[in-house]
């Protein structure tokens, strides 16, 4: 260092070029290296003693410790190389979020290390948002110039309500180079945040103000970046749309007010418009617009159904800046239903697709004719808005906003122009007001100073011959309602009589553009609070009911064709609802009194150590409207302490839901159930005793504490279910295997080939038995994990012992208990597969595999030994501890309630739980007419009516419900072709998901649930793909699959010579799948040549034809197309063909359309056309070279 310092080399001349260190020992190619100069100066070139190579080698390593470089907010971009970063502390992974191009997370920056624009260095340590481009994403370099440019020109506006840019940086070298882009942190989170951190808000006149204010804010700065004016030299054209405005891309800052300030955030989406003289300037059409992963939630019905224009180029779709006045109403009224309902009511809102036309998750739905409405779910909510007191138009605040939302922004009709600033827009006369003024289309976004006309969607709009800003003339004569207007001249003092943009009835209206928005919300916030227009503390009303009921009856009147195509179902894999059934209850209680002579009075244990807060608990919680608040210390020392155990069963639900971070928790009951208010789930269940004193019928009779498993009182519970099911589910649907054992399909079930005979409870043996020619009788089968070896089964070489008669102690424990189970349902037989098929290489078990669907949807039941790991650990085990207090309000009327610790999770517990994610499982699942599954928790029972607890309380699920059809998949037989495919896939990559043993038993594993499903929907195929005659697009969506994006890479499967499975078949490789979201009745699809095989014809191998034909991706623009390859490390790109499977319908040009292929390499053999699949994704026409040549898929 002492030398570096006498030859004057310092931190400045850093960071020391890297080359071949060994190029030293040349005197021609050293020049001025500081370490050449180094050992120059001390005569030790030659040996190299002073730096030697490694020594060298390290300090090129170590030196970028010592760089760590100072980020400007004045430079746009910082290329850094592999300098050091200044982040002193990084946030929590709780503060990162995910996005589409990229990941969010919250740094803060060394103040010495950052320099905002006029300050030499920060007073203080910066925190920074510092967005990182995933490098797997197609783009995401191009992405991350897009989005500064953009960002960069936003930045310019310097609006209060819009995210501020600070600064991009890029750091690495090579194909280590990352890109990031830095913004200003709010600390607040987004807007989602906020309705889900007061799930039930307390109105008041600065809430509501606050709202108005931030939404003025925020379409302000919308009409800042809609009408966009940056310097002189860059002219009008730089105008933006935003293209994904939702909650989450709302940015919320706690700088004071009850709800901060909210901005505007996440532009990678915006798309920059072009001019259109026919239509004025900044419309923008279809390609440079489209969001390739916006929400569509938001997204306007334009997105489906096109707006269509004519100019220079002939007809075109396009989009205008209207698309975020649609989403702005979109995110606008669920405020509007936070604010009156709390998150519940938004959840329900949300919840509820099913509209006029059948499922959609969007704020509008298409009939068949492509035509749109407001989804009849919104209208059903804004119905019910408007008849609040609390939201009356003209008289409330909340009712002027829902006003604006439903007569001005969620409105199908759009003004001829578009969003441009000469558009005519069409509104109702009382969103005209006095003196209103046009924005200037300036860089500031200043108020002209002097008055014009409102430029509202009922105003005619004319542009005067100065060349000034436009002026809305009206005739007052045509303005009606609350908010009327005085003589108002023109700004060139004539008054215009052509009022022909003012309509008069709402059927008429167009939607807002920004202009109109910010006029309306400016007016509202002008108002002061006379006669309680802000906020009145007025009763409201509860929520309302679904509209699924009336959707229903709509759609059971529309003709087959009309009806919705169910694109968008509304099945929340999530959403459990935990019911009551009080009757069925009573009965097994009294069923378990007569046969067992129990009573649930020998458990019962009433809590005495209770504090005061818990004994007004204890009073009222009789209440069905009962709710009561807890502060959090209060619980959290009362727990310490244990002086209460109330509190300490409180206290622990709040620490296991995360809500020991408020200062206060409310526990609200709903039905048989207490939640936590900011929570979706029930987190306490309430149960009664059986008895004369509960007279209540609002909580379930249930048990608080669960029977031993394996007891003969838990036995008797599933003989209770077992004969429920057999004696009053005999249709819509059967569950019970009918005696003559027909399937779905109307096809006989022929019993297993072998079963074990399991004989009566004081036997000690069980024996398998050949049932050939036998009298089928009703059997069980066992649904397990095999788990490590060794195993116990049947082989050629024991066959004969096993026909003999087995030992039970003998038995592994998990068959023990299954013979135990099948002895207390009286039933005379057991299938378990390694015993009922001979294992080992001279086996059946490719004969018995294909047998599947008789075994499980003939068995009487099937036994899930969901808590059994292996087959020896078993399933009649202890169960997990439950929690509860058990109290006695010492009422005539009330006996005593069990406040008991939520364990009704059927979905984690059973579709989540260790069995279900073994392959072989989904099938046996699905073809099961119904199952008994045992867990560590508690005992389900699963039949086509529901599910049961063996805690007494049921659970319901429409996602679930399509599995645990007996007559599976019966259930979709009315759904439209749209649910059908989806349901569909949703199955296939459930199963793409799940484990087994054997890589190439993939096919197999799920043969039985395919040939099933090929028989009850009439359909053809093989290997995961079907045909439809009714349905075309059925096959090229099966074969539309694309590897997952959550994994890097698919494995291909090496199957044996006799069973190898064609490369187009996700059924080739191993890992986890998913499809393409494409729309319905959108494309034009290709025509395949499939000739499926079958073991009744003389086809024995499928065969799939298409075209193919040359692929050229260089001539797609960034972000048209989008390939993912199976198998990246396998594939050579410039050797990659297309077969088109179909191709998007509209007016572009076919080299404009967007066309999914099959990317294929050839692997021509004996001159035949032979082409294999690499992968699958969507290109523009122009990509696609020469003529379609025949070819053969493999």
């Amino acid at each position: 260092m002492a030398m570096f310092m006498l030859l004057g080399i310092t931190d400045d001349q850093l960071p020391f070029r890297r080359f071949n260190i060994l190029d030293l020992e040349f005197e021609e190619t050293r020049g001025d290296h500081p370490f050449v100069q180094v050992n120059r100066e001390l005569g030790e070139v030659e040996d190299m003693e002073l730096w030697r190579h490694i020594d060298i080698d390290q300090f090129f390593h170590h030196q970028f410790m010592f760089l760590a470089p100072i980020l400007s907010a004045t430079t746009k971009v910082h290329d850094l190389g592999q300098r050091v970063m200044p982040f002193i502390s990084a946030g929590s992974p709780s503060q990162s979020q995910e996005g589409t191009f990229g990941t969010v997370r919250r740094y803060e920056v060394h103040h010495a290390h950052f320099r905002d624009e006029g300050q030499k260095e920060a007073p203080s340590n910066c925190v920074l948002a510092v967005k990182e481009f995933k490098k797997d994403k197609k783009g995401g370099a191009s992405q991350w110039e897009k989005e500064i440019r953009i960002l960069e020109k936003v930045n310019i506006l310097r609006h209060n309500n819009i995210v501020r840019f600070v600064t991009a940086f890029r750091h690495g070298e090579g194909s280590d180079l990352d890109h990031f882009i830095c913004f200003e942190w709010a600390d607040g989170g987004n807007l989602a945040d906020l309705w889900e951190e007061d799930p039930q808000p307390i109105l008041s006149v600065s809430l509501i103000q606050d709202v108005i204010r931030q939404l003025l804010g925020l379409a302000q700065a919308l009409e800042a970046t809609h009408y966009f004016k940056g310097p002189a030299i860059e002219g009008p054209e730089e105008s933006f749309i935003h293209g994904d405005l939702k909650p989450r891309n709302i940015l919320r800052f706690r700088d004071g007010g009850r709800i901060g300030t909210l901005k505007l955030a996440d532009w990678g989406e915006a798309r920059k418009y072009g001019v259109n003289t026919a239509y004025g300037t900044n419309t923008a059409t279809r390609h440079n617009t489209t969001g390739v992963y916006g929400t569509r939630r938001y997204e306007p019905p334009e997105v489906e159904t096109g707006l269509i224009i004519d100019d220079a180029e002939g007809t075109k779709t396009v989009r205008s800046r209207l698309y975020d006045t649609w989403s702005f109403g979109c995110f606008s009224l669920e405020f509007i239903i936070w604010l009156l309902h709390g998150m519940e009511g938004l959840k329900s809102f949300r919840s509820d697709s099913v509209g006029d036309y059948g499922l959609s998750d969007s704020f509008y739905e298409v009939n068949h004719e492509r035509l749109a409405r407001v989804h009849g779910v919104v209208n059903h909510w804004m119905d019910h808005l408007e008849r609040e007191a609390i939201c009356r138009i003209g008289t409330s605040a909340l009712g002027d906003l829902l006003d604006i939302v439903r007569h001005g922004l969620i409105v199908i009709k759009l003004p001829r122009g578009g969003g441009s600033i000469d558009t005519k827009v069409k509104t109702l006369s009382r969103f005209v007001s006095e003196n209103s003024e046009l924005p200037a289309e300036t860089k500031d976004n200043v108020i002209l100073s002097r008055p014009v006309a409102v430029p509202h969607p009922t105003i005619l709009l004319e542009t005067p011959d100065d060349g000034t800003h436009p002026s809305i003339c009206v005739d007052e004569s045509e303005l009606v309602g609350p908010l009327m207007i005085s003589d108002h001249d023109c700004s060139d003092g004539s008054l215009d009589l052509n009022h022909t943009n003012i309509v008069s009835s709402t059927d008429d209206v167009e939607r807002f553009r920004t202009i109109e928005l910010v006029h309306n919300l400016r007016r509202m916030t002008q108002v002061k609070d006379v006669d309680g227009y802000w906020f009145q503390d007025l009763p409201r009303s509860p929520i309302p009911p679904t509209f699924r009921e009336k959707a229903y009856r709509v759609t059971r009147k529309l003709p087959a064709r009309v009806r919705g195509n169910y694109q968008f179902p509304d099945l929340d894999p999530e959403d459990w609802r935990l019911g009551l059934d009080n009757e069925f209850a009573t009965k097994t209680f009294e069923r378990l009194s007569d046969t067992l002579h129990w009573s649930p009075s020998q458990l019962l244990k009433v809590t005495k150590s209770l504090c005061q807060n818990c004994q007004d608990f204890q009073a009222e919680i009789w209440s069905p409207l009962f709710n009561i608040t807890y502060s959090t210390e209060w619980l959290s020392e009362r727990a310490a302490s244990k002086s209460c155990d109330l509190c300490v069963l409180l206290w622990q639900v709040c620490q296991d839901n995360a809500s020991t971070r408020h200062a206060s928790v409310r526990f609200e009951r709903r039905e048989s159930t207490l939640r936590i208010s900011d929570r979706r789930f029930p987190v306490l269940s309430l149960f009664r005793d059986h008895g004369a004193r509960s007279v209540v019928a609002d909580i379930q009779t249930g048990f608080s504490e669960l029977p031993q498993a394996g007891t003969d009182l838990h036995f008797e519970i599933l003989r209770g279910w077992v004969d429920h099911c057999d004696n009053t589910h005999w249709k819509d649907p059967r569950c019970r295997p009918s005696r003559f054992k027909k399937s779905a399909a109307g096809s006989l079930v022929k019993s297993p080939t072998r079963l074990i005979a399991v004989g009566t409870g004081s036997e000690s043996t069980v024996r398998l038995q050949e049932m050939d020619g036998l009298e089928g009788d009703d059997w069980v089968a066992l649904s397990y994990q095999w788990g490590a070896p060794p195993h116990f089964s049947t082989t050629r070489q024991n066959l004969n012992d096993m026909y003999a008669g087995i030992e039970i102690s003998t038995l592994p424990q998990t068959f023990q208990d299954a013979v135990a189970v099948t002895r207390a349902l009286q039933r005379p037989y057991l299938w378990i597969d390694s015993v009922c098929i001979i294992q080992g290489p001279d086996g059946d078990f490719e004969k018995e595999a294909t047998t599947m669907e008789d075994v499980f949807n003939g068995a009487y039941c099937v036994l899930a030994a969901c808590c059994a790991e292996d087959q020896r650990s078993g399933f009649l085990s202890s169960r997990v501890p439950r929690h509860r207090v058990t109290l006695d309000p010492q009422h005539n009327d009330y006996g005593a309630i069990h406040v008991c610790q939520t364990i009704e999770n059927f979905g984690e517990h059973v579709l989540q739980g260790g069995l279900a994610h073994r392959g072989w499982v989904l099938q046996e699942h699905a073809l099961a007419r119904r199952t008994i599954f045992f867990t560590k928790h508690q005992t389900y029972w699963e039949c086509g009516h529901g599910v049961r607890c063996e805690t007494m309380a049921t659970l319901a699920n429409d996602h679930a419900s399509l599995l645990g059809d007996p007559d599976f998949p019966k259930r979709l037989e009315p759904a439209e072709h749209g649910e059908f495919v989806m349901r569909l896939q949703e199955l296939l990559k459930q199963y793409s998901r799940l484990g087994l043993s054997r890589d190439y038993d993939r096919p197999t594993a799920i043969n039985s649930l395919q040939q099933r499903l090929m028989r009850v929907m009439n359909l053809q195929g093989d290997y995961g793909a079907f045909h439809s005659d009714d349905n075309p697009g059925l096959l090229p969506r099966s074969l539309l699959w694309h590897r997952s994006l959550d994994v890097s890479t698919l494995n291909t499967i090496a199957y044996a010579k006799d069973r190898e499975v064609p490369s187009w078949s996700w059924m080739s490789c191993s890992g986890p799948i998913d499809y393409f979201p494409l729309t319905f009745f959108g494309f034009d699809w290709s025509p395949l040549e499939a000739i499926w095989s079958d073991a009744k014809s003389t086809v024995k191998k499928t065969y799939l034809g298409a075209t193919v034909q040359t692929l050229d991706l260089d001539a797609a623009n960034p972000f048209e197309a989008d390939l993912i390859f199976d198998v990246p490390a396998k594939v050579d790109k410039d050797k990659v063909m297309a077969v088109v499977l179909g191709m998007e319908k509209g007016d572009t040009t076919p080299g404009d359309k967007q066309h999914y292929i099959l990317a294929v390499t050839s692997k021509e053999a004996w001159g035949h056309a032979l082409y294999a699949r690499v992968g699958s994704g969507h290109v523009p026409g122009r990509c696609l070279v020469g003529q379609p040549e025949k070819c053969s898929l493999i």
